[in-house]
C-alpha cells in the first residue's frame, strides 16, 4: 500500500468532518467562546454581526487545507493578516491561536481512533500553524 502524504491525510479529516458534522463553523465558533469567553464580546467591538468571527473561521480553514500543498502560500497569508488583525483590529495572538485549535480540535473530534496516521497528521499541522503564527507576530 502506497504511503498518503501529509496533504491527502488531511483531506481525509476534512471529509470525515464534513460527513459527521457538515457546517464547521457553529462547532468551532462554540468550542472557541468555550475556552475565550471574552473573545465573542471583543471581536463584537468590530463587527457585531458575527461575520470577522465567521471569516476567521475561513481563514483558518483555508490554512488547514492549504497548508501541506503550499506552505508559503499560507505563511504569505499569515504574515499579512496576522499583524493586522493584532495591531489594527486589537485581536491578542491567544485568539487567534486558540481559533486554530478550535477548528483543529472540532476536526479531530470528526475523525475515527482507527485513522491513526490522519490523526498524526493533524497535530503535526497544528504545531506547525500555531509556529507560523507565532512567527508571523515577529516584524
Amino acid at each position: 500500500m502506497e504511503k498518503s502524504t501529509d496533504a491527502e491525510l488531511i483531506d481525509r479529516c476534512l471529509a470525515f468532518a464534513a460527513d459527521k458534522i457538515g457546517d464547521l463553523h457553529p462547532p468551532v465558533l462554540e468550542k472557541y467562546h468555550d475556552r475565550l469567553p471574552g473573545a465573542k464580546a471583543e471581536l463584537a467591538r468590530h463587527d457585531d454581526s458575527g461575520e470577522l468571527e465567521h471569516s476567521m473561521v475561513e481563514q483558518a480553514l483555508y490554512c488547514l487545507m492549504t497548508w501541506f500543498v503550499r506552505p508559503m502560500e499560507v505563511q504569505i497569508v499569515l504574515r499579512e493578516t496576522v499583524p493586522h488583525h493584532i495591531q489594527t483590529l486589537m485581536v491578542p495572538l491567544p485568539y487567534l491561536e486558540e481559533l486554530i485549535n478550535a477548528l483543529i480540535d472540532v476536526v479531530g473530534e470528526a475523525v475515527p481512533l482507527t485513522a491513526e496516521a490522519e490523526l498524526i497528521t493533524l497535530n503535526k499541522l497544528q504545531k506547525e500553524l500555531q509556529l507560523i503564527l507565532r512567527e508571523a507576530v515577529i516584524p
